[in-house]
């Protein structure tokens, strides 16, 4: 007599992608050492921009520009909160997926039962969780060491600013996932994936402020998915979006998430589905 197989569960749904989650965390925490030297990197970085900034903001003609902030502490507290929401929000999806496709592995990858879009996200999610847990809480105790930050506008504001955050981790793990894609079609994606950081680090507001940014660039950076992984989450943070404009910039978020994790996975399928034809 033979039995049928179980019915699927919700954790079954769920337990593959949980275990390439644990994978990508557990090959992480093998390599903590060189996470661990970061800090002393992040640390430099937020020297560096605080004593750029502190000469603009004193700066008569650049002040205006910089007015939503009210103060040079408000100004420091978003770049701080910005390169500490950097440290975990990162993810290096896009050059895991060329080195699969440069090293012929990626066969193997699109061989399994689970999509290569969940591998790769779930992977990604592994990375953010070893940093969220490993390395971002010695750089915002090092931050508030050494400078001080001031803490968030309200406990509404730093729950809006969580759900922006998480919303951005998903945002950009698809963007690196996308770009990680045209491993396929082209040599090697390494100037891509340069510019494409340079691109993130500039529009997201994270090197600067997009108030700052001359009206036309500004404009063209809020249509955007990149002020979602630093502009919006921050001035969440220090409570400079409210009201309706907290729940315009959400929606936003929410819509690029969307989006993107439809196109992410739709390209997936694309290029999975050619290989296997290629390999058939």
């Amino acid at each position: 007599m033979t039995t049928s197989p179980a019915a699927p569960t919700p954790w079954s749904a769920i337990a593959v992608p949980l275990a390439f989650v644990r994978v990508s965390f557990l090959s992480m925490l093998a390599y903590r050492l060189r996470f661990y030297t970061g800090i002393v990197t992040y640390l430099i970085y937020v020297a560096v921009y605080t004593s750029i900034w502190k000469a603009v903001y004193h700066d008569p003609a650049s002040r205006g520009a910089l007015a939503e902030f009210g103060s040079f502490d408000t100004l420091f507290t978003y770049f701080a909160i910005g390169w500490i929401a950097r440290s975990f929000t990162f993810n290096n999806i896009d050059r895991d997926l060329a080195e699969l496709v440069e090293t012929g592995h990626v066969a193997s990858r699109v061989a399994k039962p689970v999509s290569l879009h969940v591998q790769m996200i779930s992977a990604a999610l592994g990375q953010t969780l070893f940093r969220l847990t490993c390395f971002t809480p010695l750089i915002a105790v090092a931050l508030v060491l050494i400078w001080g930050l001031r803490p968030p506008a309200s406990p509404a504001a730093f729950l809006l600013f969580l759900g922006s955050l998480g919303l951005g981790i998903v945002i950009l793990a698809e963007v690196n996932f996308l770009v990680g894609l045209l491993a396929f079609k082209t040599k090697s994606i390494q100037g891509i994936t340069h510019a494409k950081q340079t691109m993130v680090e500039i529009l997201s507001g994270l090197l600067v402020p997009l108030s700052y940014f001359p009206d036309a660039l500004e404009r063209i950076a809020l249509w955007t998915p990149f002020p979602t992984l630093t502009s919006i989450p921050n001035r969440l943070y220090l409570g400079l979006l409210t009201g309706a404009d907290a729940g315009e910039a959400l929606a936003f978020s929410a819509a690029w998430c969307v989006g993107l994790v439809v196109a992410a996975h739709l390209a997936g399928k694309a290029v999975s589905r050619s290989l296997t034809i290629q390999g058939g």
